[in-house]
């Protein structure tokens, strides 16, 4: 219970005035994944602080982000109090032939400049609505290039640091 400090002895352990710390929370913020229309999204917006959205198209967010909206008009949430986020793919490079990208992972990844992405992250995702992205940068589908990173973590600076 919040604020005791409890003494046990049992076969095994025994404790005497253990402290919890960190100390126990009043709500443990739940997240759940998915972009199921019957099943999990309702069920976020029922039960959920959090929803990632995994889409297969990074253009179904918006219509995904209008579903959220309408499930929580109908039980009166007020959308804003459950934080959404997503998992966007980039593949930084200048030329990047989308041919060289598996078929089952074109529509999820983004491509071009450092910059090109971090427009595309804008106005595909936090423009829809979404209130965060994890990027993931897959080297297997065109190797490493050393700075990418860097320079793309550059170019989505302004995106989050308000």
């Amino acid at each position: 219970i919040k604020g005791e400090r409890p003494t046990f002895s049992g076969k095994y352990y025994r404790t005497q005035e253990a402290m919890a710390n960190p100390r126990f929370r009043d709500h443990i913020p739940l997240l759940i994944g998915g972009s199921g229309e019957k099943k999990t999204i309702p069920l976020a917006v029922q039960h959920f602080d959090h929803l990632n959205l995994i889409v297969s198209n990074v253009d179904e967010i918006g219509r995904k982000i209008e579903v959220i909206k309408a499930r929580c008009e109908d039980i009166g949430r007020d959308p804003a109090t459950l934080e959404t986020s997503t998992l966007v793919g980039a593949i930084v490079g200048e030329n990047i032939d989308r041919d060289l990208v598996p078929e089952e992972f074109r529509d999820r990844l983004l491509l071009g400049s450092p910059e090109a992405i971090a427009e595309q992250i804008k106005t595909k995702v936090l423009d829809a609505g979404v209130n965060g992205v994890i990027v993931f940068v897959p080297t297997q589908v065109v190797g490493y290039q050393p700075g990418n990173i860097t320079a793309l973590g550059e170019a989505l600076k302004p995106l989050v640091s308000g």
